[in-house]
């Protein structure tokens, strides 16, 4: 009896006339939100003592949640926009006949962004140092980079690119973090307001286990935080959420490293999936992928950690933006300590059309 109710009420969930039920709640209640909580907040009432000096730490970052949903609110119009007009008018508009480039150009171009980027890198690298002895992990890294290429499966066939810009985007978020006072705070901020989210675990640990639930601190505490942070994640997927955000991360990793879309979607998704649920995003792809690509999807797996132990080691004391920074750091690492090992020889069968329209079943 329970098995069949529980499948009339799936199939009836499945219906349409129910996903336009749910948005069109969404769109009527979320301005009604939006607007209470604009009002009520005030975010753009700036103190009259507020000086260029503490505007970050005082009103940007500190206690200014209506400036938050804001900005937030902002971002997900621009990329539902983006979305509605890409969908639109790209089969109009081919942007390679209109720019006209010749292949010679298309080729060197990216390198020529590289280049830049490298030479910025190095010169700030250059006017930062304080101490020689601050060089020394570069010289570890150098000789760890070294000794991949060393004992790599095809060393004639490494992508330099993959290698190149891979550390680059770990030195870009390591400056941007660590050295400059907007990225540090942002970063801070974010972590503080991932912690304060999973703080409202403790509501549902007190009233099942009691007042005294954190004197069994991992069962009671770090366990049910597990358990609601992998609930949060599977709603977000069922509605395409987690899909949305994977994609655009993975397209510029695609982008500017040059490896294959399989492997990049996989690679991002292992930051907020778990080494498990991330390749459910490129399931029907894994059994046509090369040994290449899955001993990618495998370096990414063990990079990084997934959203929900994450949340665990939140719960345990540690900082959550040192996690969330080391997190994102370890998505390009993974990519191009993996394509230096083992290169690829072979052609892959995936594209980002192909992935975009992959039905996958909630993690």
């Amino acid at each position: 009896m329970i098995i069949k109710t529980r499948t009339s009420l799936y199939e009836f969930l499945k219906k349409p006339i129910i996903k336009y039920i749910i948005y069109g709640t969404i769109l009527i209640l979320y301005p009604v939100y939006f607007g209470f909580s604009i009002k009520l907040q005030k975010p753009f009432a700036i103190p009259r003592d507020l000086n260029s000096s503490t505007i970050i730490d005082d009103y940007i970052f500190s206690n200014n949640p209506g400036l938050a949903l804001f900005i937030l609110s902002i971002v997900v119009c621009l990329f539902f926009g983006w979305e509605i007009l890409k969908k639109k008018f790209s089969h109009q508009i081919d942007f390679k006949s209109k720019l006209n480039l010749s292949p010679r150009i298309e080729k060197i171009s990216p390198w020529i962004v590289i280049g830049l980027v490298t030479l910025l890198s190095i010169s700030y690298l250059i006017y930062d140092l304080k101490d020689y002895r601050n060089l020394i992990s570069l010289l570890g890294l150098s000789v760890f980079i070294m000794i991949c290429i060393f004992i790599s499966e095809h060393p004639s066939r490494i992508n330099i690119r993959a290698l190149i810009v891979g550390i680059l985007i770990q030195y870009i978020l390591g400056v941007f973090i660590l050295r400059l006072e907007f990225g540090y705070r942002m970063f801070q901020f974010l972590g503080s307001q991932v912690s304060t989210f999973l703080d409202y675990t403790d509501n549902g640990s007190r009233l099942v286990f009691g007042e005294h639930f954190a004197d069994h601190f991992f069962a009671f505490k770090a366990m049910p935080v597990v358990i609601f942070f992998s609930a949060i994640v599977n709603i977000l997927y069922y509605f395409g959420a987690i899909q949305f955000i994977l994609l655009k991360i993975a397209w510029m990793m695609n982008f500017f490293m040059g490896t294959s879309p399989t492997e990049s979607v996989n690679s991002v998704a292992n930051v907020f999936l778990g080494p498990s649920e991330a390749p459910l995003l490129i399931k029907p792809f894994l059994s046509k992928m090369t040994e290449s690509e899955l001993f990618a999807v495998m370096c990414a797996a063990f990079s990084t950690v997934s959203g929900s132990v994450l949340a665990a080691y939140i719960g345990f004391g540690v900082a959550p933006d040192h996690l969330i920074t080391a997190g994102l750091m370890s998505a390009p690492a993974s990519l191009a300590i993996a394509k230096t090992l083992f290169p690829e020889t072979k052609k892959t069968h995936a594209d980002w059309e192909a992935i975009r329209n992959v039905k996958t079943k909630y993690v």
